[in-house]
């Protein structure tokens, strides 16, 4: 991964208040994901992120969806640069190679990951990915390998138990990601 292509992914990543992670998706919407401390969270409530640079956004939910593990948060405000959603077909996407960005580096850094798309889940509208997932990545972006403008989805976490339809590729799984298409349709 090029320097270049890290510096331009990353801007896309958002820090709560709390330290979690979130992805920007459209000029004015932020996604991010439901368990551990935002299982809490309500439609209307505000919330702070931070841009890279300490720039304060402030948020309000505006829709939950559990079984995407999702929450979304728009803001009333400030405008924010936007990668291009990935809207493709999930199937059609195994084998495509990724870049995931979160926050599990030493002391909660940006932290790069590669890794391939190996499939649907059967249960749940997640991809699967090889690349791993850790404690702060959560809510980071997963990008296209050859082009970090453009968002393949949101990652959600990590299990090596998920059952999932392999196509025509096979690793064992161990990233669980939130399809783009799915976080535009509940945008």
């Amino acid at each position: 991964m090029s320097t270049v292509y890290f510096q331009q992914a990353r801007d896309y990543i958002l820090r709560g208040g709390d330290g979690s992670c979130g992805i920007i998706i459209s000029p004015d919407t932020v996604a991010t994901y439901l368990h551990d401390n935002h299982t809490q969270w309500v439609v209307g409530q505000e919330v702070a992120f931070y841009q890279r640079d300490g720039t304060k956004i402030k948020l309000k939910v505006s829709n939950i969806h559990p079984p995407g593990d999702t929450i979304l948060l728009k803001s009333a405000q400030q405008r924010m640069n936007a990668p291009d959603l990935n809207t493709d077909d999930v199937d059609t996407l195994c084998g495509a190679k990724y870049m995931m960005i979160g926050l599990s580096g030493k002391d909660a850094a940006l932290r790069p990951r590669e890794g391939i798309l190996q499939g649907a889940a059967r249960h749940g509208p997640y991809m699967i990915g090889s690349s791993g997932s850790s404690k702060g990545d959560s809510g980071g972006g997963v990008f296209d390998i050859n082009n970090p403008d453009i968002l393949l989805g949101m990652n959600i976490g990590h299990s090596p138990n998920i059952e999932y339809a392999v196509q025509d590729c096979y690793t064992p799984p161990s990233a669980w990601i939130v399809p783009s298409g799915l976080l535009k349709l509940l945008s």
